[in-house]
């Protein structure tokens, strides 16, 4: 049940759980282990077996970042500090502890990238609701800052950087209208804007109708990708050139876009929704099988992560999907603890793509219950279905389908499980 990010004990009772899905995973080891977030914590899982082999616990706050960075991984939380620390199996190194320079009244609310040079980048969040996206070199003792984008939308997807290519992209909100901006990074170049050269200079591109709800960055080219409140997604090419700029929109979704993420080498386009279907595109010339769907990878989507021949998908419900871009299928699903919200509420701000905690929830739609057959405690997380939880080795053991009904569109109704009787053995033996 996810009520608490922290973990109390009092006599016999124990509180357990946490929102995983807030925060980009980073996958780590070559795809093999992944970094989650998890309110003051940081897990470390084997992704194919899908269980816990360490926990950083060194953070006093809650993390509201993670990014990595020469094989070392930069964690923040929400009161500024950053640590830099290596993990080997489970042996973990922390190589510095460091302080992100925040303006007064201001709050690190996402660790966003780190360069190359080690300079870091985060969105800073005012009393005024205005964030903005900001740089700086944590070893300068002046603790020199630059803004690189105002306005800055909400949300881990909301903002991208490219690997090989000094430039980021963010989307932004002006009263109504929703944009995203593509700014260099150069640190130079952001301090003597005046210098730069016309195709080196800020660009703005506005959504007319629509409304941006992700973007990436190409890793090695000029190329950003954005993903709409329509479902579709498009391709920005020579994003510095105004006479040879152009564009091309890909796939519908039946929902909104919620992330997009580039292949490792930029050739491919991978997408998803609320809809729970990843979308791959080829970005190749000539190739003739331009996409490929992978439906029903459980709940809704929120976050992609990729690493080599990795892909892992955040869901609303936290939990995960780990997909092999090689063999393109499912090879593992894993945790998908937390309180049921509905189709609607899960949907109607494709934005603002948090799970809520138990205090946004009524009462009555909170399971809670416990098996003595299996000594699991269970609660449900994805419509209609039941999930089995061992306190004991803080593992998932099992899902159970009880309507056996799905949902794919908001128009679509659906059924979920409204109670549990103390006869619990009819629930999962029927």
């Amino acid at each position: 049940m996810t009520v608490d990010v922290e973990k109390i004990a009092v006599g016999g009772l124990c509180k357990e759980g946490g929102c995983m899905n807030y925060c980009r995973p980073q996958l780590i080891d070559f795809g093999r282990r992944a970094a989650i977030v998890c309110g003051k914590d940081i897990r470390i899982i084997d992704v194919a077996a899908g269980i816990t082999d360490y926990v950083f616990a060194h953070h006093r706050s809650k993390v509201v970042g993670l990014a990595s960075h020469l094989g070392s991984l930069y964690s923040c939380d929400d009161k500024s500090r950053i640590i830099v620390w290596d993990i080997d199996g489970r042996n973990v190194t922390i190589k510095k502890n460091l302080h992100f320079p925040v303006p007064a009244l201001g709050v690190v609310e996402q660790l966003a990238h780190v360069y190359k040079n080690g300079s870091v980048a985060a969105v800073i969040c005012f009393p005024s609701g205005e964030r903005q996206l900001m740089m700086t070199d944590l070893e300068n003792k002046f603790e020199q800052r630059d803004v690189l984008i105002n306005n800055i939308s909400p949300g881990a997807n909301s903002f991208s950087f490219s690997k090989e290519r000094d430039f980021c992209v963010g989307i932004t909100y002006q009263g109504k209208f929703s944009a995203f901006e593509v700014v260099p990074t150069d640190r130079a170049n952001v301090q003597n804007k005046s210098l730069l050269r016309e195709h080196e200079r800020k660009r703005r591109f506005l959504a007319q109708k629509r409304t941006f709800t992700c973007v990436a960055a190409h890793p090695s080219e000029k190329t950003v990708a954005a993903g709409d409140n329509y479902g579709g997604v498009e391709v920005y090419y020579n994003i510095f050139d105004s006479h040879y700029r152009t564009s091309r929109r890909l796939h519908l979704h039946g929902l909104a876009a919620s992330d997009i993420a580039f292949s490792i080498d930029g050739s491919e386009l991978y997408s998803c929704s609320l809809q729970g279907v990843l979308m791959r595109w080829s970005l190749r010339q000539g190739n003739l099988r331009q996409k490929q769907p992978l439906p029903q990878l459980n709940a809704p989507m929120t976050l992609l992560s990729i690493e080599g021949a990795s892909l892992l998908a955040t869901h609303t419900d936290n939990s995960f999907s780990l997909v092999d871009l090689v063999e393109y299928k499912l090879k593992n699903l894993f945790f998908g603890l937390g309180v049921s919200l509905s189709v609607r509420e899960q949907i109607s701000s494709p934005g603002q793509l948090a799970l809520g905690t138990a205090r946004d929830l009524k009462p009555d739609s909170v399971i809670l219950s416990y098996d003595p057959r299996t000594q699991a405690v269970v609660t449900k997380s994805r419509p209609g279905h039941l999930h089995f939880y061992s306190s004991e080795t803080k593992q998932q053991l099992f899902m159970v389908d009880v309507v056996s009904e799905n949902f794919r569109m908001d128009a679509v109704t659906y059924r979920d499980v409204t109670h549990v009787t103390p006869a619990l053995e009819l629930a999962y033996e029927l």
